[in-house]
């Protein structure tokens, strides 16, 4: 990235376009021109005209990769187990990696680093409906007939060749135990959709309920069940489709059962399959990034278990700041009477707050901990403490728990900074933050986009371009950039066309990240052009000219400068 002045030929000296043209630069007489290689759907341009805060020590996104935009080190994912894994949808598709990388994938429009443990499916022939492991009862399966949610033509077709269609797997299990059944599908004209598990050794329902309102014609979509077996069963019928109307039709793939929680789909064929335990975490070095006298830590978490799951006395690591034992920033514990607690420890002394999590919804968890009354945050007259919190509507309301003393440090330091430590419990993880000042608990809500710096803008112009009378200008602004920002971004607007100059001097619009986007598919050249762009304040649009005031890039928080990326999502 490129800290660029407000000087002509230098104001947009780094750039790139959403298809992935570079600009070129282009000498034209006394002025620079700046132009496309080529014309795609969409083009753009990004600035960051505010910056991080000035406290940030560590900013982890870990929404499609572990490099840390901020902060000190080399990320490392040290798993070392042989496996495949299936991430989330890439290009509307699911994925299969290596074990030797995290694995990342969008949940609710936000991107996410996906942990899990263990786990092994119990189905055979996870993809293959047609085998005879499956028994088709008044049914008939066509294989590899649709694409899957793998982006592969391997999902197979049931057709019900009259009343009461059904399709069975029978599965040794064991009794008492928690398990849980998935399989994807989409549908194709059926009336009725159930799915059931039948107790083959006592002659019963599990459970049998209908799964039709959730299907879709266009999309897959996966059916998941968590059922418990009862005290003396050893066997069932699985079920993902039962009861089928005459002459209807489905597509399906993926199925699964597996002990405990619902996670990542396994693949299997002729035998179980299991995919092994992650070895390593996300880690990253502790020096520079980790202050012991005072900080706040901010985490964006989601799991996929819920209170219920956990033993009594279980401890669920979040994030920690040692390598082995209990010196940790952030986890849960649920104690021998059942009460759940979200906790940091210094091992001397334990923060806490009531924490009634249940599994797939968002949370926001926050730490603050300070040692003197020289860094101790403005709305605690205590000269130490850790202080924990957490909000489960996206940071509209925060609950927070006591304030315990803190002891100058949190004990015997590791090497690194580990998340998701002590636990198989799959969980998904992002936007973790660090920073060297404990901050109120205002400050903290407001939102940690809020603490980084933004700037006052007020004006934009585009001069000496190139685009056709039809294109289509879009100024927005967020104070986020995070993968899907620009979807639904806080601010957007469409500037209207002017030959030669686009100028709107009323924006009057307070944020950290703005984008210009253009679409000129009649642009009779095949490429956009621009001498200068601006974004800021004092721009006067004159009849012999554009007069601006040039400001100081280095004072980030008095003046405005923009930072054009040269990277977008």
């Amino acid at each position: 990235m490129n800290q660029i002045n407000y000087i002509p030929d230098s104001v947009l000296s780094a750039a790139t376009i959403e298809s992935g043209y570079s600009l070129e630069n282009l000498k034209t007489g006394m002025a620079t021109y700046y132009r496309t290689s080529a014309i795609s759907a969409s083009q753009w341009m990004k600035a960051d005209i505010g910056g991080y805060n000035d406290f940030l020590n560590l900013y982890w996104p870990l929404e499609e990769n572990i490099l840390a935009p901020v902060g000190s080190g080399t990320p490392n994912f040290p798993v070392s187990n042989a496996g495949a894994y299936f991430t989330g949808t890439s290009g509307g598709y699911m994925s299969q990696i290596t074990a030797s990388a995290m694995r990342f994938e969008e949940v609710s429009n936000v991107y996410w680093g996906l942990i899990e443990g263990s786990a092994t499916n119990l189905c055979l022939r996870s993809e293959e409906f047609d085998n005879v492991v499956w028994t088709k009862v008044r049914t008939i399966g066509f294989s590899n007939v649709d694409i899957a949610p793998n982006g592969v033509i391997s999902a197979d077709k049931i057709t019900a060749v009259s009343a009461g269609g059904t399709i069975f797997e029978t599965i040794a299990v064991t009794s008492a135990t928690e398990y849980t059944l998935s399989f994807y599908a989409k549908n194709i004209d059926l009336t009725t959709a159930n799915v059931g598990v039948w107790n083959a050794t006592g002659g019963a329902w599990i459970f049998f309920n209908s799964y039709l309102a959730s299907l879709s014609t266009t999309e897959y979509t996966r059916i998941e069940r968590p059922f418990t077996t009862p005290a003396g069963c050893v066997s069932i019928y699985l079920q993902p489709i039962v009861s089928m109307d005459i002459n209807t039709s489905i597509y399906i793939w993926g199925a699964q059962l597996e002990e405990g929680v619902l996670t990542s789909y396994i693949p299997t064929a002729g035998a179980v399959g299991t995919r092994f335990t992650e070895s390593g975490y996300p880690t990253i070095p502790i020096a520079g990034n980790f202050n012991q006298a005072a900080g706040t830590a901010f985490i964006e978490w989601l799991p996929h278990f819920s209170n219920t799951n956990l033993a009594l006395l279980e401890t669920v690591g979040i994030i920690s700041v040692k390598n082995a034992g209990t010196t940790t920033l952030l986890y849960i514990f649920k104690d021998g009477g059942g009460g759940i607690t979200l906790r940091s420890s210094d091992q001397a002394n334990s923060a806490y707050v009531n924490f009634t999590f249940t599994a797939n919804k968002h949370y926001l968890l926050a730490v603050r901990w300070w040692s003197t009354a020289g860094n101790k945050p403005s709305d605690d007259a205590n000269t130490t403490g850790i202080q924990v919190g957490y909000s489960d509507d996206n940071g509209l309301t925060w609950t927070w728990g006591d304030r315990t003393d803190y002891d100058g440090e949190y004990q015997v330091l590791g090497t690194d900074l580990i998340v998701h430590f002590n636990t198989e419990w799959p969980y998904h993880i992002r936007n973790i933050r660090l920073y060297g000042k404990a901050f109120t608990t205002i400050e903290v809500e407001d939102g940690v986009e809020n603490l980084d710096g933004s700037e006052l803008v007020n004006d934009f112009g585009l001069f000496n371009h190139n685009l056709s009378s039809t294109a289509i200008i879009t100024l927005q602004a967020d104070q986020e950039d995070y993968k899907n920002t620009w979807n639904s971004p806080l601010y957007s607007t469409t500037l209207p066309w002017t030959n030669k100059r686009i100028i709107d001097e009323s924006l009057i619009q307070t944020y950290r990240f703005w984008k210009t986007s253009f679409l000129d598919a009649s642009n009779v050249d095949g490429y956009i052009e621009g001498a200068f762009w601006f974004l800021g304040q004092n721009l006067t649009d004159t009849t012999s000219g554009v007069a601006f005031t040039v400001i100081d890039p280095n004072d980030r928080f008095g003046d405005i400068r923009l930072s054009w990326s040269t990277t977008d999502y």
